[in-house]
């Protein structure tokens, strides 16, 4: 039982086990959803009740509206219009982010006979993504992302719902401890309907140059 165990352990953490997952991509194009965070209705509607209180206090007492913004930003009070415990539910569920299709995208998962698979989007962003599972890494605008690290779906996924899979990593500092670049790219299922899921992050900063950023998280067929 321990040896099979070993062998299994061996086999993810294997090129071999990344290749097996590359070629399991979609082939052809999909349809995908764009998702973004959302807040649920209750939490809307304690926001509106709390920001409209707020406003109607500011205008009150105009003189006061700095300390009372400030007051209002740390903790509850008599003035927010809403109950001490309304407020620690609204706190809760703001902490709770969950994601929310936002829009849609089409994908093309391209398979060379080398074993690559490109990938092309109609967003610009996620165009010329390359997985390279022969050599176990993932090829970005941002650069080669080689740290590869295989995701247990968990109930810690609570923005967008268990899910397994790779995930590739690359994090080069630049010249100075505030420049540097970083890369987050995973791709896998999700537990409840089987759809794919790919989260994209990436960061660029140079000195002399303006930062560019990427965040994308899809869900698709």
């Amino acid at each position: 039982m321990r040896t099979a165990l070993l062998c299994l352990a061996l086999l993810i953490a294997s090129p071999l086990a990344a290749e097996s997952y590359v070629t399991s991509l979609p082939n052809g194009r999909v349809k995908a959803d764009v998702m973004q965070p959302a807040t649920s209705p209750r939490a809307a509607e304690l926001s509106a009740k709390l920001q409209s209180a707020i406003l109607e206090d500011r205008e009150a007492r105009p003189a006061d509206a700095r300390k009372a913004q400030a007051e209002e930003r740390v903790t509850w009070n008599e003035r927010l219009g809403v109950t001490r415990d309304e407020y620690a539910e609204l706190q809760r569920e703001m902490g709770d982010v969950r994601l929310a299709k936002a829009s849609e995208a089409d994908l093309e998962f391209v398979h060379a006979s080398d074993g690559r698979v490109m990938l092309r989007a109609s967003l610009p962003e996620l165009s010329g993504i390359v997985f390279d599972g022969n050599n176990d890494f993932v090829e970005t605008p941002f650069g080669r992302a080689t740290e590869r690290s295989e995701v247990v779906a968990s109930g810690e996924q609570r923005a967008t719902g268990s899910w397994s899979g790779m995930r590739w990593t690359l994090d080069a500092p630049g010249e100075t401890a505030l420049t540097g670049t970083t890369v987050n790219l995973a791709i896998g299922r999700l537990v409840e309907d089987g759809r794919g899921i790919l989260i994209y992050e990436a960061k660029s900063i140079e000195t002399g140059k303006a930062p560019r950023r990427v965040s994308y998280v899809l869900v698709f067929d």
